[in-house]
């Protein structure tokens, strides 16, 4: 499985890394409780929920086939990097507001 997955175009080697990470079984796929498991080990108690783990795994999971392939994983990681980018870019541009520059 790990074959295909390094031959998927348009995938970074950091997405495969990351998938991986979340895919423990080596099937090709993260299922519900891979994520739950793998984020449960990772994120503090105070944010870690089975809700949290519901709505990002409902929010990835694109095609509603209960996992996550490589492809949806790489598009929410591209995502999530372009939403923390606006949120700096935001913040930068709020904080000369404040300052007058």
């Amino acid at each position: 499985h790990m074959a295909a997955l390094e031959r998927s175009a348009g995938v970074d080697a950091a997405a495969r890394l990351a998938f991986r990470f979340f895919d423990r079984d080596d099937d090709g796929f993260v299922a519900r409780g891979e994520l739950f498991k793998t984020l449960e080990t990772i994120l503090p108690a105070d944010v870690f929920s089975e809700a949290a783990v519901d709505r990002i795994f409902a929010a990835v999971d694109r095609d509603h086939d209960g996992k996550i392939s490589l492809g949806e994983f790489s598009v929410a990681l591209k995502h999530a990097a372009v939403e923390r980018e606006r949120r700096d870019a935001l913040s930068r541009r709020d904080r000369r507001g404040r300052l007058g520059c």
